[in-house]
């Protein structure tokens, strides 16, 4: 299952191991897609015991830099064909309150996978002259065959609320489900507000990973984790409820990740944007658990503002400029999410800014008015605006331009 080149990647590594006199093991994601049958490039290489002088030797003898180090003592290696070798010292992890991050300290490989988030990820392989089989204290290689998330310890979720979401995102992708306990503690730590706990940094990272990947998988994939949130309580957690208009929701998002543009952390940020829908309080809330800063909050209760009013209106908007004006203040990124929103008049809103206001050019601009004596001021502006407005309205051709706009101006100055 692995990659001719992984494997010499990692034979190389532990020949360097056996020279430094420090034991190397493959573990994780690695060791549980192999036992799966599937093919995998997640390399995770733990050491035991201090990790810096294999660093320092695999580094020279791959070729490659250290990339980043982490306070964790965890490194990444840039190997000149491009590829990135992840290692990790192994070590054992404390948490001083609910959601924050972990105090780490060096510890044995058996500690490192009782710190890790399920079973099936919490295995290893002992790198040699003769590799080991599964090293598998937490029974992994069964939960695999069971098809079942379980969380190694009782207050996981509780110390880290974001492994809900990775193990929502693992459920999809492996078509596994949470086993009763690891369910009800799941459910238990998003009612007693465990997603307040976590900066909203690490909240970001831990719903791109999760809701990113999915979206990228497509509907059935989207669908199913929004659902699977829905049963563990996380959008209630959020403030919303799974209905009609959010599965349609889904299934434009899928759409549009398709395209060659679709980037999957842009989608998973729109993705949360839409769940508010156009109700204020729901994104605000959201906001928070998204930025510490006030102006995203504001921004955010402000688009499902300008929503709640848009849709409000729509129906009203009948001439192309006036579309035009009722749109122009959203920026680009509230349109996307405008997109997603599933209402017929903004959708037939949006349709006709697409078709109409976002292709016209005018002929005529400010210059041209100017270099006929027009004195350069608000006026001209003015007049171009209205100018526009009356080609989106279809009042008169691009060859009436000039003559449109002049007649709106005071007479040139001598």
């Amino acid at each position: 299952m692995l990659p001719g080149a992984v494997m010499q990647l990692l034979e190389a590594a532990a020949e360097v191991g056996r020279r430094v006199d420090r034991e190397l093991f493959l573990a994780g994601g690695a060791v549980r897609d192999v036992l799966l049958g599937r093919p995998t490039e997640d390399i995770d290489l733990v050491v035991a015991p201090s990790a810096e002088p294999l660093v320092e030797a695999l580094a020279q003898a791959l070729d490659a830099s250290v990339e980043s180090e982490s306070r964790f003592r965890t490194w990444r290696l840039a190997l000149a064909n491009g590829r990135r070798l992840d290692i990790a010292e192994a070590r054992r992890e404390t948490y001083s309150a609910p959601g924050a991050l972990p105090t780490t300290v060096p510890a044995t490989l058996e500690a490192d996978l009782g710190r890790r988030d399920f079973s099936i990820n919490a295995m290893a392989v002992a790198l040699g002259p003769t590799w080991s089989g599964p090293i598998d204290p937490h029974d992994g290689a069964r939960d695999l065959a069971a098809g079942k998330l379980r969380t190694l310890h009782p207050t996981s979720f509780k110390d880290d609320p974001s492994r809900v979401l990775r193990g929502l995102e693992l459920g999809q992708r492996f078509g596994f489900e949470f086993d009763r306990s690891t369910g009800e503690a799941a459910r238990r730590t998003l009612a007693d507000g465990g997603l307040q706990t976590l900066s909203p940094a690490r909240f970001r990272t831990a719903w791109r990973r999760s809701f990113g990947r999915l979206v990228e998988r497509g509907r059935p994939a989207l669908v199913a984790g929004l659902e699977t949130a829905q049963n563990l309580g996380l959008l209630r957690a959020l403030g919303v409820n799974l209905g009609p208009l959010m599965l349609s929701a889904a299934d434009r998002l899928a759409r549009r990740a398709k395209s060659e543009s679709s980037d999957r952390v842009e989608n998973s940020h729109l993705l949360i944007r839409a769940l508010a829908r156009d109700d204020v309080q729901v994104a605000r809330r959201m906001a928070t658990l998204w930025s510490a800063q006030e102006d995203v909050r504001a921004s955010w209760a402000s688009f499902a503002a300008k929503a709640e009013s848009l849709r409000g209106k729509a129906s009203e908007l009948e001439r192309p400029s006036q579309v035009a004006a009722a749109l122009e203040g959203f920026d680009s990124e509230e349109m996307a999410v405008l997109d997603l929103l599933v209402n017929p008049d903004i959708d037939a809103l949006l349709a006709t800014y697409r078709q109409q206001v976002e292709p016209l050019r005018l002929t005529v601009a400010g210059r041209d008015l100017i270099a006929r004596g027009y004195t350069p001021g608000p006026e001209i502006g003015a007049a171009l605006e209205a100018l526009r407005e009356a080609r989106l309205d279809g009042l008169i051709t691009a060859d009436e331009e000039l003559e449109y706009a002049c007649a709106r101006l005071s007479p040139p100055s001598t």
